[in-house]
């Protein structure tokens, strides 16, 4: 019975010790901050004028041209924002041109981010638009909103069907 008493001793400085020691404990999730919904091409406008405003804000009166790059895949954000920042920056009162050498060009990509909190499934879009001249980045800009996962199409292209091979095969039929 006395030898029974040590090990209960240690068993209990140990859980005392575990106790009190200190044990990382995980961190809050990010604050969540206010995050706009894109729902409509009205949304796309407003995001190509208030892209160009920052880049002229930034850089201030140019009478530098810009080429404005069609973003690869094509899909009907690409197509639409394309021209609406052809118009912002003509609003702006900067001349949008063709490919030449010198030019500023203006490039957009767009990424998802599709991400699940229990059976929840929430999309992302990231819109990166960034102007270059002579290779230098001149300007940067990335916007990131909510989108709904019906509407994905217009922003990002199928993903690739699976290619299933077949082979013939000899098919014998009844005499």
């Amino acid at each position: 019975m006395a030898a029974r008493y040590p090990v209960v001793a240690l068993a209990g400085t140990l859980f005392l010790a575990a106790c009190t020691s200190e044990i990382p404990l995980a961190q809050p999730d990010f604050p969540t901050p206010t995050q706009p919904r894109m729902m409509a091409a009205y949304h796309w406008e407003q995001l190509a004028e208030n892209v160009t405003a920052q880049f002229t804000q930034q850089l201030g009166p140019t009478e530098q041209r810009i080429y404005v790059a069609p973003a690869e895949p094509t899909t009907p954000f690409s197509e639409a924002f394309h021209g609406f920042l052809t118009e912002a920056l003509h609003q702006q009162g900067i001349v949008a041109s063709e490919p030449e050498d010198d030019v500023m060009v203006m490039t957009y990509d767009v990424h998802a981010a599709v991400g699940h909190r229990g059976d929840l499934r929430h999309t992302d879009l990231i819109v990166s638009t960034q102007v270059i001249d002579a290779g230098d980045i001149l300007f940067k800009s990335s916007d990131i909103f909510y989108v709904n996962a019906a509407d994905m199409a217009n922003y990002m292209p199928p993903p690739p069907q699976p290619v299933i091979e077949t082979r013939p095969r000899l098919v014998r039929l009844g005499r």
